[in-house]
């Protein structure tokens, strides 16, 4: 309760969502001149302070991160959300909440999630999905075969396609498949935040098609998927097993799967608290005692 754990809060929330990406990721300056260090700033305060909110202040369940409409904001990244900036500048930040039936829903829904995961001009699929399948699902994928061509060429200009149309060639292509096929329709949905993480609603003056699907379960567009995921135990267990190998410092061995079983029943009992999990593992023997060396 002391502020150095909201601190180790956020530092976890940090690395888990790698935002020290956000200060590295250009952006093309003439598609987005808003987008720079005040604003990048913004976004990485708005992911860590939703994250010590939803711990300390609202007490909730870590599955209530990809519901929460809370965000924090100063001047541009509120005119980003399309908020209220009444009393606001580039270093004044207030609590707002977005329109409840809006497009966006939980921390997939922020800039600052949003805008890493792409390139210089347009939002990933690809990028968000391949995050989202390891960072809350647990199954990491492998990086392409070297002799595979990732980049994807552009439409000609009186032939325009959306990137969903521009990626069915991985999705058909027999070497590409497996993995585009884990990771594509994750990120769909979600095609609707353009580079930055602004809304739009059109992709080269097409519409845009936000269906998708996450672990098997069809979803509509970025609000239904972030509903799906806040219905979902097995994120639950995923970011226990990442917060677990984060606080011991090294990634999870067989050995440790007694241990996670226990938590899990502890966790799950508590109903996926984020705060518990934190004390139920930071006061677990696991913690604290060093295995036997050969």
């Amino acid at each position: 309760d002391a502020p150095a754990g909201r601190q180790a809060i956020g530092a976890f929330a940090e690395e888990y969502m790698r935002l020290d990406r956000i200060a590295t990721q250009a952006k093309e300056p003439t598609q987005f001149p808003e987008y720079g260090p005040v604003l990048q700033a913004a976004m990485v305060r708005d992911m860590r302070e939703t994250w010590e909110t939803l711990a300390f202040d609202d007490r909730g369940s870590v599955l209530d991160l990809f519901s929460t409409t809370k965000v924090v904001a100063n001047l541009p990244l509120a005119q980003l959300y399309g908020l209220d900036t009444t009393g606001l500048d580039a270093t004044t930040y207030k609590v707002q909440s977005l329109p409840a039936d809006g497009p966006r829903l939980g921390i997939l829904g922020k800039p600052g999630f949003l805008s890493q995961f792409a390139n210089q001009k347009e939002g990933s699929p690809t990028l968000r999905g391949k995050f989202m399948r390891d960072a809350l699902l647990c199954t990491p994928i492998p990086p392409p075969p070297g002799d595979v061509i990732t980049v994807l060429d552009d439409p000609p200009s009186d032939q325009p396609r959306t990137k969903r149309q521009r990626l069915e060639f991985h999705r058909t292509n027999p070497t590409c498949a497996g993995c585009h096929g884990l990771m594509d329709p994750l990120g769909l949905p979600l095609e609707t935040f353009d580079a930055i993480g602004r809304l739009r609603t059109t992709d080269h003056g097409l519409p845009i098609d936000a269906s998708g699907d996450f672990d098997g379960q069809p979803v509509a567009d970025a609000r239904d998927l972030g509903g799906v995921i806040a219905a979902s135990p097995s994120v639950a267990r995923c970011i226990l097993s990442k917060y677990y190998a984060y606080a011991l410092g090294y990634k999870e061995r067989d050995v440790d799967g007694s241990v996670l079983n226990a938590l899990s029943v502890t966790f799950e009992a508590s109903g996926f608290k984020l705060r518990e999990l934190v004390l139920h593992i930071v006061t677990h023997d696991a913690f604290a005692s060093v295995a036997p060396q050969p």
